[in-house]
């Protein structure tokens, strides 16, 4: 297998606040990576370090053999909160065709027969093609999130970074959106930050465990051990496809 992300020993801080420490992790081509860790564990950060938004404080990043910033156009990044003015009256299909932007064409850019052909495909594949001309915030959120992953996908990229892409969904619109991705590993690696432990076990090819180091990598088998290590609390899998449960300690409250 061909190696496309390579981490060594990074830290990341943001000021004098550490996000990630002593991360050492490959990832293969064609894997589908899930990260699962506490909020504020530093999953976020990772994404943006693949995807070059931000800069290791120490140690070595290589995505696609070059550091992550030199990789524009192959790594897709869906973010957890994307910046949209749901007011703004741009088009489903207008929304989609940002993605094929990119720095050096960014402003004055004419799009091609191309770029449209590319984005006509990608909504057909997301099955969002009879919304093409809906005003983006007039979209339910499973069809939001099929179009933002549609713009990150329209570029065409060798890696695709989800960071929790069905928060907020319900069934239906999760399983979808996990059925797509499935379809899309077939031919692209994908990272995919989530909270939902059903998904890990159902999905992904790999598992790493976050929180601000990482506790473990490999297949994607959780025990109540290893999820006890990571978020540092007691943690109950209830159920496939049912949201995890924490279970902190409590200190014992004197009786009234």
């Amino acid at each position: 297998m061909n190696t496309v992300v390579q981490l060594e020993d990074v830290d990341v801080y943001y000021g004098n606040l550490q996000a990630l420490s002593n991360i050492t992790l490959n990832i293969e081509a064609l894997d589908f990576l899930g990260i699962i860790g506490p909020n504020g564990g530093g999953k976020s950060t990772l994404l943006k370090l693949i995807a070059g938004l931000v800069k290791p404080s120490s140690g070595k990043a290589w995505v696609l053999g070059s550091p992550p910033c030199h990789t524009p156009g192959k790594i897709g990044y869906v973010p957890q909160r994307f910046n949209l003015n749901r007011e703004f009256p741009f088009s489903v299909v207008e929304t989609i065709l940002t993605g094929r932007l990119t720095k050096n064409n960014l402003f004055l850019h004419r799009y091609t027969d191309k770029d449209i052909l590319a984005v006509d495909e990608i909504m057909r594949t997301l099955g969002i093609y009879d919304l093409k001309d809906r005003q983006i915030g007039q979209l339910s959120g499973g069809q939001m999130q099929r179009a933002l992953i549609a713009r990150a996908l329209v570029m065409e990229p060798e890696i695709l970074l989800l960071d929790e892409p069905t928060a907020c969904l319900d069934a239906g619109s999760k399983s979808q959106i996990y059925s797509i991705l499935k379809d899309l590993n077939q031919y692209m690696t994908i990272i995919m930050v989530s909270h939902d432990m059903g998904v890990i076990s159902s999905y992904v090819k790999s598992l790493a465990c976050l929180n601000m180091d990482i506790f473990y990598h490999g297949v994607p088998e959780l025990t109540d051990t290893l999820l006890g290590q990571v978020y540092g609390c007691p943690v109950e899998l209830i159920a496939h496809g049912v949201p995890h449960r924490v279970l902190p300690h409590h200190p014992e409250e004197p009786n009234a």
